[in-house]
């Protein structure tokens, strides 16, 4: 597909694991965390999440999720206690605990009524908490396609600025500009927006 890229393998990995991690994660930690052969390893894999939009960098030099940025797959999907938890187990849960309702608060006669709700009830369990294992256990072979993103007309603006202003170092300068901002913490858009400001262009 043009202009999307297929994340998957140990990329895949470390997404989730900076997804389902309590706060943002240096490289080391990923490394350590994923078994990974080696730290660069872990740099590589995260160098292609952030070239995606999907994690952005603190000013810590750690990384998190870009919370603008969702992956589809991950819809059906709670996190609970850092642990990826399909919905249909909350919806299995909810259903099973209706039908343990009234088994202990309607007498059971064992007639018509009785067997129909029976059945339809551990049927309908059994279904919903199937699917949510299917869907556990499909996540870790999930290939997601993701949508490469696309610089912003105000990076374009800047761009053609900077370089009619430096020449060949242009895009240089201009990046080393945005970065001034994204070590303070700021996300890659609102870097751009603020080299923008200064320029007189936002």
């Amino acid at each position: 597909m043009p202009g999307s890229k297929r994340i998957s393998g140990t990329t895949w990995e470390v997404y989730l694991y900076i997804l389902t991690s309590e706060g943002p994660q240096g490289v080391r930690e990923i490394w350590r965390g994923l078994k990974l052969s080696t730290p660069s390893l872990a740099q590589y894999h995260v160098n292609k999440l952030l070239d995606l939009g999907l994690i952005e960098a603190t000013s810590e030099g750690k990384y998190r999720l870009n919370e603008m940025e969702r992956i589809d797959v991950l819809k059906s999907f709670i996190i609970l206690r850092g642990k990826l938890v399909p919905r249909l187990v909350f919806y299995g849960a909810l259903l099973l605990g209706i039908f343990l309702a009234y088994l202990i608060l309607w007498p059971f006669m064992w007639d018509y009524r009785d067997l129909i709700v029976l059945v339809v009830s551990l049927f309908s369990i059994s279904a919903f908490f199937f699917e949510a294992y299917n869907q556990y256990k499909g996540l870790a072979e999930a290939e997601p396609i993701i949508s490469e993103p696309k610089e912003n007309e105000s990076y374009d603006k800047l761009l053609m600025v900077f370089i009619s202003a430096y020449g060949s170092r242009g895009k240089s300068k201009l990046e080393r500009a945005i970065e001034k901002y994204t070590k303070k913490g700021l996300t890659r858009e609102e870097a751009i927006q603020k080299v923008a400001q200064e320029e007189g262009y936002a």
